[in-house]
């Protein structure tokens, strides 16, 4: 009796429709109501479109066999989906194609976002298009409903967003892009990082180096400012006797590398004639004492007699273990070809018998 009443119910509120006042119709079963296990409830217009909707009891489907299948939302713009407790909620998408399926995300009739996994050419691929910024966006749930304000790009592009607001602070963002000429990493704000690895293995400022290192060496200041001067060639390891005249063994304080050293700076600076006679960027330093400092040691890489921007510097602490120190930084401003160069050793202690050297990571223009 209910299920009758339920299927007399259905056929008055249908009756009210559209379908009802026009030349589409309802077969088999004709009624609208609770629909049997195993059966199927066929919706189908006039034009000959038709909709499936068929309750097996395992697996449920609603098929459309002409054209597309809209699920139109009203003023609430949310369609819900949910299941059980204890159960899991899938959501399949199976292409009718033999090698494809795609899921797309629409705006009014315009595309903005297409994944498509495609087992013919073994791939997945995520689009996106012009209309939505040519982008994705990576940004925490609390802000995925603002204006992340990066404008159109001309290449696809990832932008990775920190957890702040971007109405408080826009910039805070790491991208990658091909800009169709080279691989392109870009920041908002602060500076590109690698952590430090593992000891004994390659250091975060050894991975930073793009293309050439400059050796940078003399000794500690009796509680002072010292400057090191950059070791043009043949400074590039063991000639001669340690400690005789010709040694010009930067790792062991040589007698020449001990040499280059001078509290006035504009002695120990020179420019790098014959070694990179061209513009530069300075992307890391790492540097070296033989023995451990008595006093902190702090060393800042210097162009043209003032420190570069962003600041490149380091420091040995005091009576400890460790012997070397290292940075790393996104890039400098450029040092201009032919500008003069040096390392900066500042401490408040006795240290003018300690041997002290640098290594300057640069990025040739």
């Amino acid at each position: 009796m209910r299920r009758l009443l339920t299927a007399l119910l259905g056929l008055v509120l249908f009756a009210s429709t559209a379908f009802a006042q026009s030349s589409d119709f309802i077969t088999s079963p004709r009624f609208f109501g609770d629909v049997p296990k195993g059966k199927s409830l066929t919706i189908t217009a006039s034009d000959g479109d038709t909709l499936i909707l068929a309750a097996t009891g395992t697996t449920n489907t609603i098929t459309a066999l002409n054209g597309n299948l809209e699920l139109v939302v009203g003023a609430s713009g949310r369609l819900d989906a949910s299941s059980p407790a204890g159960t899991t909620m899938e959501l399949r998408v199976t292409g009718i194609a033999a090698d494809k399926a795609t899921f797309s995300l629409y705006e009014s009739t315009n595309a903005r976002m297409v994944i498509v996994s495609d087992w013919g050419f073994d791939q997945n691929v995520l689009g996106v298009f012009a209309g939505a910024g040519n982008q994705l966006i990576l940004s925490s749930f609390n802000n995925v409903g603002k204006d992340h304000d990066h404008a159109e790009t001309t290449n696809p592009t990832l932008f990775v967003h920190s957890d702040t607001d971007p109405d408080t602070a826009n910039d805070e963002w790491i991208s990658f892009e091909h800009d169709v000429t080279n691989g392109v990493i870009a920041i908002g704000s602060g500076v590109l990082t690698i952590p430090e690895l593992a000891e004994n293995t390659i250091k975060a400022d050894e991975v930073a180096v793009m293309h050439d290192s400059v050796i940078f060496c003399g000794d500690l200041e009796n509680a002072g400012t010292n400057y090191y001067g950059p070791a043009q060639p043949p400074f590039i390891g063991d000639f001669g006797a340690d400690g005789g005249s010709d040694d010009k063994n930067f790792s062991n304080g040589g007698t020449l590398c001990s040499a280059l050293d001078n509290t006035t700076e504009a002695t120990a600076d020179a420019p790098l004639t014959g070694l990179l006679n061209t513009a530069l960027k300075v992307t890391g330093m790492r540097c070296y004492l033989d023995i451990e400092p008595a006093a902190d040691v702090v060393f800042t890489a210097r162009s043209a007699a003032a420190d570069l921007t962003p600041s490149v510097t380091c420091t040995v602490a005091a009576a400890g273990t460790v012997t070397s120190c290292s940075t790393t930084v996104g890039s400098t401003t450029d040092v201009a070809a032919g500008a003069t160069v040096a390392v900066k050793s500042v401490t408040t202690d006795n240290e003018s018998v300690i041997n002290g050297w640098c290594k300057l990571y640069v990025a040739i223009k």
